[in-house]
């Protein structure tokens, strides 16, 4: 396999002794772990998802203040002495951003264990660990920033649609491990780079 990792010629790829030797070795060593990676991210994806149906959607954790009933009567226009504060949103204590740490113990171990085995040096050479990095980093932000704050605070909005973003990066790598989406996943990052 070194052998075929040094060579320029893409011919080699091409017959049959070394396509099954690749297909075995997939099949051996790769696909489990790519499948479990990939199920992990779809469980932190439903999470999210779950997350965001509950917070933002459905409102369940924050209430806004009553409005007084003169702003409700038709035709009324508030004037500068009536208008003394803005319509503030008060927020229960937020249980539910415990999950999205959860979600984020997986990749977090992973990427450690990474470290640790390539060593720290190799491991920040390799460009595509850096989307990882802040792929959890931004989570971690993400889930102090919604238990510190509130999920309604401009901070806790810029971090979760920033992990959302990285999260849809990661959705396309990991589909890219089935036969089925590669081909449509990588036309699809070559669609959306050119644009």
């Amino acid at each position: 396999m070194s052998v075929l990792s040094d060579s320029d010629e893409f011919e080699l790829f091409n017959t049959e002794a070394v396509a099954q030797l690749i297909r075995f070795k997939w099949e051996v060593y790769g696909q489990r772990h790519h499948t479990i990676g990939a199920v992990v991210h779809l469980i932190q994806t439903l999470i999210l998802t779950f997350y965001v149906n509950i917070i933002y959607i459905n409102n369940m954790l924050c209430t806004p203040e009553e409005v007084p009933i003169e702003f409700q009567t038709p035709g009324y226009a508030p004037t500068a002495s009536t208008v003394e504060k803005p319509l503030l949103i008060e927020c229960a204590a937020n249980p539910y951003a415990i999950l999205l740490l959860g979600g984020v113990i997986y990749p977090l171990v992973y990427e450690l264990t990474q470290c640790r085995l390539v060593g720290i040096v190799d491991y920040f050479l390799a460009i595509e660990n850096y989307l990882d990095i802040m792929y959890i980093s931004s989570s971690i932000a993400m889930t102090i920033s919604h238990l510190l704050l509130n999920p309604f605070h401009i901070l806790s909005k810029i971090i979760i649609i920033f992990v959302i973003c990285m999260a849809s990066i990661r959705t396309f790598k990991v589909l890219k491990i089935f036969p089925q989406f590669s081909t449509i996943v990588t036309m699809l990052e070559k669609v959306i780079f050119d644009l």
